[in-house]
């Protein structure tokens, strides 16, 4: 059996591959943009119809996108065949893997919330240790038979659309305790110390999307500050911090947008040539931790964006 060490490097490979060769796809037609517009695609479980979460569900998504599928319903082999249907000859399932404490004194996985409540009542840090699950998952478009009876699972979720700067994503950088200043001049940047952002007046943008996508990309790297995520935000421009960071400011930005704003085709195919570009700036032979750690994180720092909306 592999160690959390290994099964951590072999997904963490995975998703790298899967990440770049995404942002390799360019075109008129960008997948990485295809990616962004189509959000409500997000993979989900085709049993229960629950959405998929983190880093497992942008992985899912990247194959998705990356073979092809139209689907976003995932299943095990044994929930294929539960529901009558069969793995096409020559299909390759995708491996999500789920991290959880193991409670030594019961001799079972529990959930991280029981962890927190054993915690709570007594229990010693070293009464846990890490165990982990893997399940190879496969899409829909790749098994064979009657799908007509299946669940679609279809949901709308509300989008806040406003004109020009976003109301609701100036509420929620107040909710954040980040005052926002239109004094920037020329520039966009998130000041550390006064914990502000800095923007160009509302009238330089070009477009009210550019504005409010950059917008995301400074709060973004507000989350960082101490009294909130608490990432390590050092380095000089161009640096190999400052690219790190970077990663996360721009693909958070992109995964908080789907709560505010509908993207044009345009602002993703920039977004995606930016990434490429700071992705230079990292030692090719580490991207294999780098990318899978700036995908968490920047899922982190959407998540706690939308904990404040």
């Amino acid at each position: 059996m592999k160690s959390i060490q290994e099964v951590k490097a072999d997904f963490n490979a995975a998703l790298t591959e899967q990440f770049m060769q995404l942002l390799e796809n360019s075109g008129e037609e960008t997948s990485w943009a295809k990616l962004w517009k189509g959000l409500p695609s997000n993979p989900i479980s085709g049993e229960s119809g629950k959405k998929y979460r983190g880093i497992n569900s942008f992985y899912l998504t990247l194959v998705q996108m990356n073979r092809g599928y139209e689907d976003r319903r995932w299943f095990t082999v044994k929930q294929l065949n539960k529901a009558g249907l069969m793995v096409r000859k020559g299909e390759k399932g995708s491996r999500v893997v789920y991290f959880m404490p193991y409670y030594i004194p019961e001799k079972k996985a529990i959930t991280w919330d029981r962890k927190d409540e054993l915690i709570a009542n007594g229990a010693k840090e070293s009464e846990f240790r890490i165990t982990h699950r893997t399940y190879a998952m496969f899409n829909l478009d790749q098994a064979e038979g009657d799908k007509t009876n299946l669940e679609m699972f279809i949901t709308e979720e509300p989008l806040h659309t406003d004109s020009k700067v976003s109301e609701s994503i100036l509420k929620t950088a107040n909710n954040m305790g980040v005052e926002v200043m239109f004094n920037g001049g020329d520039q966009c940047y998130y000041e550390l110390l006064s914990d502000k952002i800095h923007l160009p007046k509302e009238e330089n943008f070009a477009t009210e999307e550019c504005l409010n996508l950059t917008l995301l990309h400074e709060m973004v790297h507000s989350t960082g500050n101490k009294s909130r995520l608490a990432r390590h935000m050092v380095g000089s421009h161009g640096s190999e911090g400052y690219a790190k960071e970077e990663l996360v400011a721009e693909m958070g930005a992109c995964f908080a947008s789907q709560y505010f704003l509908q993207t044009e085709e345009f602002t993703f195919q920039n977004n995606q040539a930016y990434l490429k570009g700071w992705l230079k700036a990292l030692p090719e032979k580490e991207r294999n931790t780098i990318v899978p750690e700036s995908i968490k994180k920047a899922i982190e720092a959407a998540e706690f964006i939308k904990k404040h909306m």
